[in-house]
């Protein structure tokens, strides 16, 4: 099964239609069982996402399938020295103790701003040192444009590519970034499935202080209505139909959602849906990264 776990939502209030907040212990247990029961092989989570880890560690069960993933401590530096790369593995151990795991599939530099940093190869050393020592199988990156993997990837050789990948945002499937990355071996993972649930909410649900999306999302709800098939549906096939990616990662909030996201995944896996016209240019829409803050008072 190509598609994966997140659980920033089981440390942080993620998400800008989540209106549950924090998931509960109870529930990220429910939730764990599910996935393992349905085959969901690739777990994600960072020291970043307040407790995930720890929640996380208490809640998997004794025995599963996963291959967890997490990310460094972000060293956000124009320069980086030994002692950052120190902390950055004592952060690293915290993690494993939390997880309560031996070593992780994946360790991804959390900022990619510091691949780029002067020292950065200090900090490549190090993990490659932690691969060399079998605490992690592969390591790597998460980034948000085909520009950083572009300078990332002529400096460094790295296993694992975490980037931002959906119906709207089709950028790097444009650009030739993703076969640049298959093209080198690198393992590809996808996240922002749902633009952080953008793409599921209803025209009158979009947030005041991201109306500028408004037009690409009724774009493709027309779509939807036009294929008969749901907003969620649409977005898992998206990812499911390239087949250069190797994972999708999704956020539930509940054991209940991740069945629903189960039986949608399951409706369109087979089908052949085509989505031109429905990406989006504008990076002030596809890139949370720049959405502009939401109003405190609202």
């Amino acid at each position: 099964m190509k598609l994966g776990l997140g659980t920033a939502q089981f440390g942080l209030d993620y998400g800008v239609t989540n209106a549950k907040g924090r998931v509960d212990r109870a529930e990220v247990t429910s939730i764990l069982r599910m996935a393992d029961s349905h085959g969901i092989e690739f777990v994600d989570t960072a020291p970043s996402y307040g407790d995930s880890e720890a929640t996380l560690g208490a809640a998997l069960p004794e025995r599963n399938g996963f291959k967890i993933i997490t990310k460094t401590l972000p060293i956000q530096k124009q320069e980086i020295t030994r002692h950052d790369v120190e902390k950055v593995c004592e952060v690293f151990r915290g993690s494993l103790e939390h997880l309560g795991q031996h070593a992780v599939h994946g360790l991804l530099v959390h900022d990619p701003k510091d691949l780029l940093a002067e020292g950065a190869e200090l900090l490549v050393h190090a993990l490659q040192e932690l691969k060399a020592e079998g605490f992690v199988h592969r390591i790597g990156v998460s980034v948000y444009r085909g520009d950083e993997i572009d300078r990332i990837f002529d400096r460094h050789s790295l296993d694992l590519v975490q980037l931002p990948l959906n119906v709207l945002d089709q950028r790097l499937v444009a650009s030739g970034h993703l076969a640049k990355l298959k093209g080198r071996g690198v393992e590809i993972h996808a996240r922002s499935v749902f633009l952080q649930g953008l793409l599921l909410a209803a025209p009158g649900e979009i947030p005041a202080h991201l109306q500028g999306a408004r037009a690409s999302l009724e774009r493709f709800a027309r779509w939807t209505a036009q294929e008969h098939v749901s907003p969620a549906q649409a977005a898992l096939a998206f990812v499911e139909q390239l087949a250069l990616v190797d994972c999708a990662i999704v956020g539930v909030v509940s054991a209940a959602q991740l069945r629903d996201l189960l039986q949608s995944y399951s409706r369109v896996s087979a089908r052949n849906l085509r989505f031109e016209g429905l990406g989006c240019e504008d990076p002030h829409v596809v890139d949370p990264t720049l959405w502009p803050q939401r109003v405190a008072s609202r």
